[in-house]
């Protein structure tokens, strides 16, 4: 397929009116975006287990991230680290420091596919929800969690929460 990061109805443009433009980077549709914490820059994350970071100014792709045979299915970032967390389709969470050519962390706990991730306000920790129905919550320092399961049903896939962590 046609790399390309673009909305499949212009979302930023007059009804009518053409896109604004479209960015070249990934193989497979785009799961996540993220702010990185730096002005004009995004992250984006794919199910061909790539992650881009742009300069929306300039619309230029600065550079590209890629962990060969996983889905990214989620993204996050750690402003106060300048690291970017990523919820994988294999049930673990990698956090990557900014620096080129240095391995991520792994963090594993969940047995199914981390489908949304969110850090508190101090970077210190990381909530995660995953298909295998537990939330967990992570000291980022140990690289520990505690697992939470409640009562529904199906798999967990979307979160909001406050920069606390006292609500979600």
């Amino acid at each position: 397929p046609r790399p390309w990061l673009r909305p499949t109805t212009a979302c930023l443009t007059r009804p009518g009116e053409p896109l604004v433009d479209s960015w070249l980077a990934h193989t497979d549709s785009v799961t996540s975006l993220v702010a990185t914490g730096r002005a004009g820059r995004v992250a984006t994350g794919s199910v061909d287990g790539s992650i881009a970071f742009w300069d929306t100014d300039r619309a230029f792709l600065e550079r590209r991230m890629v962990e060969r045979g996983r889905e990214i299915r989620s993204l996050a970032m750690i402003p106060q680290r300048m690291e970017i967390v990523a919820g994988m389709s294999d049930g673990t969470i990698l956090v990557w420091g900014l620096e080129p050519a240095v391995p991520p962390r792994v963090l594993g706990g969940h047995a199914g596919a981390v489908t949304s991730i969110a850090v508190n306000s101090d970077g210190g920790r990381l909530l995660s929800l995953s298909e295998d129905r537990t939330i967990r919550i992570w000291d980022l320092a140990r690289g520990t969690s505690r697992a939470y399961t409640g009562p529904h049903g199906d798999a967990l896939t979307v979160m909001a929460v406050a920069p606390d962590f006292t609500r979600a």
